[in-house]
C-alpha cells in the first residue's frame, strides 16, 4: 500500500490500522501460556508518510481503540511516528509493550492442621 497520502480521510485507513494493531496483539498474545493475562504498557503506531503529513496521531487513535476493545483496558502511554518507509512498503506497523500477569495455580487437596 505504501505511504499515506495528505488528502486521504483517516477514516480510510481504519482496516489497515486495525491489521497492524491487531498482528501486534497476536504475537503478543502467542507467547502467554494458559491462565495468563495480559495488559498493554504502550503502544507505538509508524505510519509511513510523505514530508507534510500532520494526521499521524488520529492514525494512533484507531490503533489506540481497537487496542482498548480488544484488552478492556486503556493504554497508558502512546506514541504516533512518522517515517518515510517501513519495511515490505507497508503503511503502518504498530509495536507494544505489555505486561503479563503470571497464573498461580491453587494448590488443591493440601490440608492445614492446627493444633
Amino acid at each position: 500500500m505504501g505511504q499515506v497520502e495528505l488528502d486521504t480521510p483517516v477514516e480510510t485507513y481504519r482496516i489497515a490500522v486495525e491489521l497492524a494493531a491487531e498482528n501486534a496483539l497476536t504475537a503478543a498474545k502467542s507467547q502467554l501460556i494458559a491462565g495468563e493475562q495480559m495488559a498493554v504498557l504502550s503502544l507505538t503506531v509508524y505510519v509511513n508518510a510523505p514530508v507534510g503529513y500532520t494526521l499521524h496521531s488520529r492514525i494512533a487513535d484507531l490503533a489506540s481503540r481497537f487496542m482498548e476493545e480488544h484488552t478492556g483496558g486503556a493504554i497508558s502511554s502512546r506514541a504516533a511516528i512518522g517515517v518515510s518507509s517501513l519495511p515490505g512498503d507497508a503503511t503502518f506497523e504498530v509495536s507494544i509493550v505489555a505486561a503479563v500477569d503470571r497464573y498461580s495455580p491453587l494448590l488443591v487437596g493440601v490440608g492445614v492442621r492446627v493444633s
